[in-house]
């Protein structure tokens, strides 16, 4: 039998509406990623039961692996009918973005490109989301060997209620001239946790730093019976 499903959940987990997102003058707030595993309540350490039952049915399949950065969460956007001008935000509408982590995203064309986007889509609301990392940004400082250095590197794109796929992630990196997260590989869950459990170094150009782990999905975009994304983290310092 299913869990029932509580408001918390879909605080975090449920796709934001292009509605709510006009109503909120706000980009599109991203959805937690949930851990491949639920963990017990005393001890915070994994418990072996999968954290979405979906994980459960989807173990066998070949998941498509890119590198979790450690930074910054960080949305970038354009919405016709809030106006001509570029959205830009943490996890959450309060979280404070370091000046030079901003300075390098205003460097960067997002304006025209995200309005020229919306009106390829139907005048939807366009939302880049990736990781702000470098000096000064958690450990951040060994993605550029020790200069004091910030970017914006793209891990995912929605437009309207829609998620694009890892092509057209690197495409549209590629046209803005920056970074995407790296693609580590393929491989089941139960592969993924192998190949994290064992630590690697951040495929990253440039970077001297230790991988914190992996963001997994199916290879076609995939949602739960509550309308949750079907996507899943794995990290290092979870296992050791």
């Amino acid at each position: 039998m299913s869990t029932p499903i509580s408001k918390k959940f879909l605080r975090e987990h449920m796709i934001g509406w292009p509605e709510q997102l006009r109503k909120e003058g706000s980009v599109y707030k991203y959805h937690k990623i949930q851990s491949l595993y639920k963990r017990n309540p005393e001890t915070h350490r994994f418990d072996g039961r999968w954290s979405m039952e979906e994980f459960g049915a989807l173990q066998e399949i070949e998941w498509e692996w890119t590198e979790k950065l450690d930074g910054m969460n960080i949305r970038i956007g354009f919405d016709p009918y809030v106006g001509d001008v570029l959205l830009v935000g943490g996890r959450t509408d309060k979280a404070e973005i370091p000046g030079r982590l901003r300075a390098a995203i205003e460097s960067v064309g997002f304006l025209s490109y995200l309005k020229d986007a919306s009106i390829l889509w139907n005048d939807a609301p366009v939302t880049l989301i990736g990781e702000g990392i470098g000096s000064k940004i958690q450990r951040g400082a060994d993605y550029h060997l020790g200069e004091p250095k910030n970017e914006f590197v793209l891990f995912d794109v929605n437009v309207g209620s829609r998620w694009l796929n890892r092509v057209n992630v690197e495409e549209t990196a590629r046209v803005l001239g920056i970074r995407s997260t790296p693609v580590i590989g393929t491989g089941t869950l139960l592969q993924a946790e192998e190949f994290v459990r064992e630590g690697f170094a951040s495929m990253l150009e440039g970077s001297a730093k230790a991988a914190e782990g992996l963001v997994v999905r199916p290879p076609v975009e995939m949602f739960g019976q509550w309308g949750q994304r079907i996507i899943a983290k794995v990290k290092t310092k979870d296992f050791a």
